[in-house]
């Protein structure tokens, strides 16, 4: 039974499933039309998983695994999993980054990402906190409640893709971190896509 499909880097998924009895090794099927089309071998494998790194973003894909007995051959093998589709996505790029220091409220915006509907906040409190999921948009800004402007703030985006009872979730973007510097009025510049993003301290004048 195949548990996920997941992607691990742009044009990559990662297939899961559950081990067979007396399996010895796994065939990865892949369809690229529908969950009932043909399916082409792609791989494989004596593991319980399997990254098909010739998919193209913006595709959906369909796959089925089956276990073989005898490593590969194709005596002793059984039926095909259920089928399970990926959907790999470009990863969201933030292009805007600034923090209002007289009230901690953080605005950003990014490039949109071809095939996502929406896009998932996550944002870590402090230099080494963990990312927890904030709330998803369907837009491409994002503005924050005012937050603890004693600490740092660092943001991810993962795009996703809904059609009707299905949503696939693709990488997360570069972090983009920043801090207020109350009282000295604080303006977050872009440096680099990964890490830390520091800032400008600026007289309090207007």
């Amino acid at each position: 039974v195949i548990t996920g499909v997941t992607q691990s880097s742009s044009g990559c998924l990662k297939i899961t499933w559950s081990k067979g009895r007396n399996a010895q090794s796994y065939g990865i099927f892949r369809s690229s039309t529908t969950p009932d089309g043909v399916y082409t071998k792609i791989g494989t494998t004596t593991s319980t998983a399997y990254i098909d790194k010739t998919a193209y973003n913006n595709h959906i894909y369909y796959y089925k695994v089956k276990a073989y007995a005898n490593l590969g051959r194709e005596s002793g093998y059984s039926k095909y999993s259920n089928a399970k589709s990926g959907y790999p996505m470009a990863a969201p790029v933030i292009r805007y980054f600034n923090v209002n220091n007289e009230t901690g409220v953080f605005m950003m915006s990014w490039s949109s990402v071809p095939g996502a509907t929406d896009y998932r906040v996550y944002r870590s409190d402090g230099d080494n906190g963990t990312f927890n999921y904030i709330e998803t948009v369907t837009g491409t800004s994002y503005t924050t409640e005012e937050l603890d402007m004693t600490v740092s703030h660092g943001f991810r985006l993962i795009p996703q893709r809904t059609v009707g009872s299905s949503t696939w979730y693709g990488i997360n973007s570069p972090t983009k971190r920043g801090k207020s510097n109350n009282p000295v009025r604080y303006r977050a510049l872009l440096i680099g896509e990964v890490g830390y993003t520091y800032g400008v301290s600026m007289p309090n004048n207007r």
